[in-house]
């Protein structure tokens, strides 16, 4: 199966033509893949359980996801696109910290709060590009709104968890929780960034 999500992201990042409807079908296979690993394995009582026993569809999203990162690093540094290589750099660095330190569920949380958002800009990018345009605007507006309320206001109820509720714990490792923490902390300044691009956008469609 691993394999399986391998060709799937290699196969739709190489594949150039309609190459935003290739990226909404990816990330709609990431929505999929991490929401099924969700009912199966998220567990808060085991939240920060190091090395939770987890079922195969755990290792599943975490494969997934982790290819999903390393094919569109390497495409975005193709590319020259710095903020996007240096964020799924940043989410590859905290996946290989996070499995070696053992906290498998807040990775998973991680996981959905970043997935769930991304078939609809790929949409309303393909929409746009094949001049549907009300298709566009509606899917973007529904990326800004999804965007907003999971990156913007669920992702610090994550940081919570894992920068305060976490201090305490008594085999708590220190080195996972620094990296994880500060890169998790980049990664949220970055939501921001990228969110007031799209309140611009969606302003401007408004205004229209």
């Amino acid at each position: 199966m691993e394999v399986a999500c391998f060709l799937v992201h290699a196969a739709l990042t190489c594949r150039r033509k309609a190459i935003d409807l290739n990226r909404a079908l990816g990330a709609t296979w990431n929505v999929a893949i991490v929401g099924h690993a969700f009912v199966q394995s998220l567990d808060p009582a085991a939240f920060f359980t190091r090395h939770p026993a987890m079922p195969p569809s755990f290792m599943l999203a975490v494969c997934n996801e982790s290819i999903f990162y390393a094919v569109h690093l390497v495409e975005e540094i193709i590319e020259k696109n710095v903020v996007y290589a240096a964020h799924h750099a940043g989410a590859l660095a905290t996946i290989g910290v996070a499995l070696h330190s053992g906290y498998f569920q807040p990775m998973l949380l991680v996981f959905g709060i970043f997935t769930v958002s991304s078939p609809f800009l790929y949409i309303s990018k393909w929409a746009h590009h094949n001049r549907m345009d009300d298709l566009a605007k509606l899917t973007f507006a529904l990326f800004a709104a999804v965007f907003f309320v999971f990156r913007i206001v669920a992702f610090p109820m994550v940081l919570k968890y894992t920068w305060i509720d976490s201090i305490d714990l008594p085999d708590l490792h220190i080195g996972a929780y620094i990296t994880c923490n500060t890169i998790l902390s980049a990664l949220y300044v970055l939501q921001w960034h990228w969110f007031q691009k799209i309140a611009t956008i969606v302003r401007k469609q408004l205004l229209k």
